[in-house]
């Protein structure tokens, strides 16, 4: 029979737990990567913002458009040239300013365009979505939708 010798290993009290030195150089890296995971987070929120603009300038030239074809072609036509603000939402939001432009190149038809402008700024003080005013720099935005309408009746200059 062997007999085997167990023999404890103590660690010298110089090696116990971690330096001061490994203690900072882990803090720093874990700061350096919870900023850049903050420099994302804001970036998604400024994109979603965007996003979100974008389909309520959508929505408002369907809905502008939608108020055009309920018309006859003849009142659509008095609608050219015209134009609104709108604030979504109402008192506090963004500003969005919808064009309306009517043409009958000839009598059986209507081009009609309705343009959605908007500005955004982009700002970490901009992120949070609020209606606030941002200090930050500024891009103006465009949404367009265009349409024909064929309208056999209609002659332009008779209403």
């Amino acid at each position: 029979m062997s007999s085997t010798t167990i023999r404890s290993v103590r660690a010298r009290p110089e090696e116990l737990g971690l330096t001061i030195l490994e203690s900072v150089i882990v803090l720093s890296l874990l700061m350096i990567v919870l900023l850049g995971v903050t420099g994302l987070h804001l970036l998604a929120i400024s994109a979603g913002n965007a996003a979100e603009a974008s389909t309520i300038a959508s929505n408002l030239a369907r809905a502008r458009l939608e108020e055009l074809l309920a018309l006859p072609p003849s009142q659509i036509i008095q609608q050219s040239n015209t134009e609104t603000a709108e604030q979504v939402p109402p008192g506090q939001g963004r500003t969005y300013t919808v064009r309306t432009g009517v043409e009958a190149p000839d009598r059986t038809r209507l081009d009609i365009t309705v343009t959605v402008t908007w500005s955004q700024a982009y700002t970490s003080s901009c992120a949070s979505g609020e209606g606030a005013p941002c200090a930050g720099s500024t891009a103006t935005y465009t949404r367009t939708l265009e349409t024909r309408v064929y309208t056999p009746d209609y002659i332009p200059g008779n209403s």
